[in-house]
């Protein structure tokens, strides 16, 4: 329920405010565009500042999402850039719906949901218990960071290209620095699985047959998408074309 409230109201609510903006409110747009990009600014880096202090893994990811919501604001912000605006908006949706829905199902898959979720050191040498679920969840993390060659990282660049266009290179600045910024906590995670020892002797994590077929799937879609965008960005850019008329 929590990746799921993370990632699906997002959508709806994005695109009614490219609408409004571009549509509704005609010349009058570019003076919300400017109070959105200073929102965008600052919902991104309070999100990743809050993410970064988080031990909990669970809570590190909902408060991620808080970022990742900036990342798409920036987008709205550059609306004048054309339809690359929109498709960034619905590239960006796409992308962080898929990498942030397979990392809550990494949680599940590593038998560590609970009510307050997994912390840092629960997740010490997973990867000795776990290799292919956090091998996936590696994949889910480092994508959310941003890095090549995943889909994320095309996300973000997509993202900035009309951030550039509308003129806002600050605000393009401010994205590229928050991306280094998330990079500490996510990929701290990784750090825990794969380098530091597990306190006693853990059992082998029996996965769902389902579920551990999921994982491979969504984190092998995170890496060809990363590779060939393509096809997703055009239906992208066709998708947003209504929004941004």
């Amino acid at each position: 329920a929590t990746a799921f409230m993370s990632v699906g109201p997002k959508a709806a609510a994005f695109a009614a405010i490219l609408r409004v903006l571009v549509g509704a409110l005609g010349p009058l747009g570019a003076d919300w565009a400017a109070v959105l990009a200073v929102l965008a600014a600052v919902t991104m880096t309070g999100g990743n500042i809050v993410a970064l202090v988080q031990t909990n893994t669970k809570r590190m990811l909902a408060y991620s999402s808080i970022a990742h919501t900036g990342y798409i604001l920036a987008a709205v912000a550059a609306a004048k850039a054309g339809p690359s605006a929109g498709a960034a908006v619905l590239f960006y949706l796409f992308a962080y719906g898929l990498m942030n829905l397979g990392a809550f199902a990494c949680l599940l898959y590593l038998d560590l949901e609970g009510t307050r979720g997994a912390t840092l050191d629960e997740l010490n040498g997973f990867a000795r218990r776990a290799p292919l679920g956090a091998l996936a969840f590696a994949v889910f993390l480092i994508s959310l960071t941003g890095i090549p060659p995943t889909i994320g990282f095309v996300a973000k660049f997509v993202v900035i290209q009309p951030v550039l266009d509308a003129g806002l290179a600050w605000l393009a600045v401010v994205i590229a620095l928050n991306a280094v910024l998330a990079a500490f906590y996510y990929l701290r995670v990784v750090v825990h699985m794969y380098m530091y020892e597990p306190e006693g002797a853990l059992p082998p994590v029996v996965g769902a047959r389902g579920l551990s077929a999921s994982l491979g799937i969504a984190s092998l879609a995170v890496l060809v998408l990363g590779i060939v965008p393509n096809s997703l960005y055009e239906w992208a850019k066709a998708a947003a074309l209504p929004l941004v008329r």
